[in-house]
């Protein structure tokens, strides 16, 4: 009878050890693994209500094929710092469209602030002022690195953001085409899981 009692005892300390483990795992941060900080769905229909209508040139594109962005999303911070460009860039966009998307900010600014901030976005940024990636590389190269992928990424929304400062209307255009497949560019590693806080 001792020894039965001594395995229940065992079995119990087990159960509520992994039901401990399991429930405080990310107590610290408020963190659910089961949602993510920004409502996707409401995310994805906002992005559905869009206009689809805009006639764009299919030559250049600002956001990467999604097979290419696909290595950034794999990568936690690379995902993250190129998110809270995309999110920047697209807040512009939608402010100088005739049709009014406060929602669609108001969500993408939850998807930023569901970004962690780190020191290697601003090394990125800068390198993506700097470098020069070869373009002919990238469409060639499936195994390019994720970081010359980001990179050109980057420079991707720069030369989109200036030209959007103008209010070019090709870009802007081009633009709105894109913003219809946005929301698969925003799941990935960058994104942090869990409630807002």
């Amino acid at each position: 009878m001792s020894s039965f009692s001594m395995v229940v005892q065992c079995l119990l300390f087990i159960l509520l050890l992994s039901v401990v483990i399991r429930d405080g795992a990310g107590s610290g941060c408020n963190h659910d693994d089961r949602t993510v900080c920004v409502d996707i769905v409401k995310l994805r229909r906002s992005i559905l209500q869009a206009p689809k209508n805009f006639k764009t040139s299919h030559d250049e594109r600002i956001l990467l094929q999604v097979v290419k962005f696909d290595k950034i999303k794999k990568h936690k911070m690379y995902h993250g710092c190129v998110l809270r460009k995309i999110v920047d860039f697209y807040d512009q966009v939608l402010q100088r469209q005739d049709m009014d998307y406060t929602d669609l900010r108001g969500l993408l600014h939850d998807v930023k602030s569901c970004v962690r901030k780190n020191k290697t976005c601003e090394i990125l940024y800068l390198q993506a002022a700097e470098k020069k990636v070869d373009e002919v590389k990238i469409e060639e190269d499936m195994e390019l690195l994720s970081r010359d992928i980001t990179i050109r990424q980057l420079q991707n929304l720069q030369e989109a953001r200036e030209k959007v400062v103008k209010s070019q209307k090709a870009t802007l255009d081009k633009a709105m085409g894109e913003l219809q497949r946005l929301d698969e560019y925003i799941i990935g590693k960058g994104l942090r899981k869990g409630r807002k806080t």
